[in-house]
């Protein structure tokens, strides 16, 4: 899910859609935008939806199709990079989604850290990529250590990426966006 400028993901806004806007999301502009566009999609959907016959058996695929199709024009195609394979080292396509899904299977069924979010970028400009940026939201649990998240999350990325791509070099930015369940600790001694 793409981040907003202000840190959100359009699928936090979505979870909220049915209530009423928090206060973040009343003076975010780019959060009211989204929740916006997110509205309409909703409305268009629903009006798609009502304007189906449901006396007719086959309008259940009608429906489906016309619903998937809107789905379809309103998202956003997915991003496609050239690599080289890690496996083979030929050259290959990767999609957005693909980088996030090897950089989640890493994580595996970790109970300390949660990933909230992902997306893996090339930072050079010439194909096939070598040189890549990921940004990781994450989520811990209250008795976790910053040190550990952060060394964690960093191996856990590069293995996730390394598995499908060659990376000469990966720069990771982690955003810790929650304690589940309770508030994170951390005394600092200044000497």
């Amino acid at each position: 899910m793409s981040s907003l400028p202000c840190g959100r993901t359009a699928d936090e806004i979505l979870q909220n859609l049915d209530g009423p806007p928090d206060a973040h999301e009343v003076q975010c502009p780019w959060c009211h935008q989204e929740r916006a566009r997110l509205k309409d999609l909703d409305v268009k959907l629903a009006a798609l939806l009502r304007s189906q016959d449901t006396e007719d058996p086959s309008s259940d695929e009608t429906a489906i199709d016309t619903v998937m199709r809107a789905i379809r024009e309103n998202l956003r195609p997915l991003r496609k990079t050239t690599a080289n394979s890690a496996a083979s080292g030929a050259i290959l396509e990767v999609t957005s989604l693909d980088l996030a899904d090897a950089v989640r299977n890493a994580f595996g069924g970790m109970r300390e850290i949660q990933v909230n979010y992902v997306d893996v970028r090339p930072e050079d400009r010439s194909a096939p990529h070598r040189k890549w940026r990921a940004e990781c939201a994450v989520s811990v649990t209250p008795d976790s250590d910053l040190a550990f998240v952060e060394g964690t999350v960093v191996r856990n990325v590069a293995q996730g990426i390394r598995t499908l791509v060659e990376a000469e070099r990966l720069t990771v930015d982690v955003t810790l966006e929650d304690v589940h369940g309770g508030t994170l600790r951390r005394t600092v001694l200044d000497s």
